[in-house]
């Protein structure tokens, strides 16, 4: 909407939807310096708009790479930790079954040998 309202005059700011896929050009830093570039001749300060808008868009998307990134290993961690702990789990438990078995053996030899 701002480039619009600031720089009608040109073309790729003409109307809403160009502007946008103007803008969208400049988020992905595709020839920004050109457009600019294009700009300076009638609007002097547009590099004020063109390097905020940068700076802003790029911090808020690498924000969001970063964070899909680090949120995608989180995840990966935890199902890792979750499936050693269940394999640790079940191996406990056969432990245990083993041992029960063997003391009821043990109970049931050491009552034959009481009596």
């Amino acid at each position: 909407m701002a480039g619009v309202e600031l720089f009608s005059d040109s073309p790729r700011f003409e109307s809403l939807h160009v502007s946008m896929l103007t803008v969208f050009s400049l988020t992905t830093l595709e020839s920004w310096s050109l457009i600019m570039g294009e700009l300076m001749p009638n609007h002097p300060y547009c590099w004020i708009f063109f390097v905020s808008y940068i700076l802003i868009a790029a911090y808020l998307i690498m924000n969001l790479i970063v964070g899909i990134i680090v949120e995608g290993l989180q995840k990966a961690n935890n199902d890792e930790i979750c499936a050693n702990n269940s394999d640790t789990i079940d191996a406990n438990i056969d432990y245990l079954v083993e041992l029960t078995t063997r003391i009821k053996q043990m109970r049931t030899k050491e009552r034959k040998e009481n009596k």
